[in-house]
């Protein structure tokens, strides 16, 4: 019997040996009096179960953790890396739970070599290309050993959850089975985009990597009641999908559909905050690629605001893309983002809103003021000043685009004091190099829709038109947007009365409003009593 095989026979033990002496089936119902004691007593008897459901799948977790730490540790060459996988595949053969059992622990193991590196969740630069992961020290012979284990997990990550069955058809398995596999899928998902992207799955197409991420999500998705539950596969496919620019699978898909009709089933797919947080970035990424500023900014917004007791690497990313974003956003008004408008949301962590105020962010600080000040001068001079910091943070592109946005501004304020004027002129207002830059920058600014003009090439003029020709939107249009509000207005209300109701059935929640008016009472009568 093979390693593989024995740590297969020890993670069936894990997660079967402890059901046996136990029930499955609830007390049964007591009627009259002894009503309220039956449902404590099948209370208890339910977190009984469920408990035990937790502590066999941890036990079967650190039975292939342990077993795949064992192989990795082993100073074995590329030959004997070849003999590792090939063991698996003959061990998972006859248990195909196993299988991604294994490829979820060297998942893991992998991710934590990663973070004991300094490697971060979010590609930094955009591209994620493999030069800019951080490998261990070692010798060739280790380092072409890493790359045989990692082509190795990819391809078989990809197979493995391509070939996922239904969530339903795993619903006769044992509880804590069930339970372990939906968590291993979503590990090994992880694994997989991150490996893809990190350039380390050399035999893996986008297509195939995308199939079997789609294939995982689905997966997930059928393990919850809701279907448009959030899963980690979410952020693995939106990540793999931008780093192969892919845009047009993430708009067919529905990756980037509204945040705010998508419910959390942390339970049912395992998801994790790392995994709503890169979500997000990735989702704003997107948008940004397809000029979608003003979505980009609320998909970072999200991540910024989401709930936190400490400061996320992916949370400043998202922060600083967040400020230019909503700066690049047509909707957003340059005159308020000097104002308290540009502070962040109330509900925000006390960790993101310290560091932005502290001089870490004053970069971006000073951006948003000089792009507010309409200043073309200002936004070079701090522009050329955190250089450094916009380029070692990716965003030098994002803040070469709020050039063009200070100018068409600029342009929109000639419109407002000029109703005629040549492009000389403007050229010298607008501190433009010749006329020709000047009417290119103009007729940008009037696609853009700041503002509305005709211009003359040949006599060199540019005439501003009346606020009142400017397209307005249509009665349709705004019954349009009016309608689609209403309906997301009208769906929230429901599942606010449908988690209320359910809080109000809930023991557990009723209990804890009970001791707390009972605590509030008892504390109200010390005081009358020492008054």
């Amino acid at each position: 019997m093979t390693t593989a095989e024995r740590a297969r026979d020890a993670w069936r033990d894990a997660l079967e040996a402890s059901t046996t002496g136990t029930t499955s089936s609830p007390p049964p119902p007591i009627a009259g009096v002894e009503r309220a004691r039956g449902r404590r007593a099948t209370s208890h008897h339910q977190n009984h179960q469920q408990n035990q459901r937790t502590e066999r799948t941890a036990r079967a977790r650190e039975v292939a953790n342990d077993f795949v730490s064992r192989a990795l540790n082993r100073s074995f060459d590329v030959d004997g890396s070849r003999e590792f996988w090939r063991e698996l595949d003959e061990a998972s053969e006859r248990d195909a739970g196993f299988g991604v059992a294994a490829l979820a622990a060297f998942a893991r193991r992998r991710r934590d070599d990663a973070g004991t590196n300094g490697r971060s969740d979010v590609d930094e630069d955009g591209s994620g290309d493999a030069e800019t992961v951080d490998e261990p020290m070692g010798d060739a012979e280790g380092c072409a050993r890493r790359e045989v284990d990692d082509e190795s997990f990819c391809a078989r990550a990809t197979r493995a959850l391509a070939s996922l069955a239904s969530a339903r058809d795993v619903d006769g398995a044992p509880s804590a089975r069930r339970d372990a596999f939906r968590r291993d899928v979503a590990d090994a998902s992880r694994g997989l985009s991150e490996w893809w992207c990190r350039g380390r799955a050399s035999g893996v197409t986008y297509e195939a990597c995308r199939d079997a991420l789609m294939a995982s999500r689905r997966f997930a998705r059928g393990s919850t009641d809701d279907g448009r539950a959030a899963t980690p596969q979410d952020a693995c496919l939106l990540r793999v999908a931008c780093r192969a620019k892919a845009y047009d699978d993430i708009d067919a898909f529905g990756l980037l559909d509204d945040a705010r009709s998508v419910e959390i089933d942390a339970r049912g797919t395992c998801l994790e905050a790392t995994d709503f947080l890169l979500s997000r970035y990735y989702g704003g990424r997107a948008h940004l690629a397809r000029k979608r500023y003003d979505d980009a900014a609320k998909w970072f917004r999200d991540a910024v605001t989401a709930p936190a007791n400490a400061l996320s690497a992916i949370a400043v990313v998202c922060l600083k893309k967040y400020v230019l974003a909503r700066a690049l956003s047509e909707k957003t008004s340059l005159a308020a983002l000097s104002r308290a408008e540009s502070e962040l949301p109330p509900y925000t962590s006390a960790a993101v809103t310290r560091y932005a105020a502290s001089r870490d962010f004053d970069a971006y600080a000073e951006m948003q003021t000089a792009i507010a000040s309409r200043s073309v001068d200002e936004y070079e001079r701090v522009a050329e000043a955190h250089a450094e910091t916009y380029a070692a943070d990716g965003n030098a592109g994002l803040v070469d685009l709020l050039r063009e946005r200070v100018l068409a501004e600029r342009a929109r304020g000639l419109a407002e004091t000029y109703s005629t004027l040549r492009l000389e002129d403007a050229a010298r207002i607008l501190r433009v190099p010749s006329a020709r830059d000047a009417e290119i920058l103009l007729c940008r600014a009037a696609l853009g829709g700041y503002v509305n003009a005709v211009i003359d090439g040949v006599d060199g003029i540019v005439r501003f038109l009346e606020d009142d020709a400017v397209d307005a939107p249509t009665d349709a249009d705004v019954a349009d947007a009016l309608r689609r509000r209403l309906e997301a207005a009208h769906a929230l209300d429901a599942r606010v009365r449908e988690e209320n109701a359910r809080l109000a059935k809930s023991r557990k929640y009723v209990t804890h409003e009970v001791n707390e008016t009972r605590k509030t009472a008892a504390a109200q009568t010390r005081m009358e009593s020492h008054s």
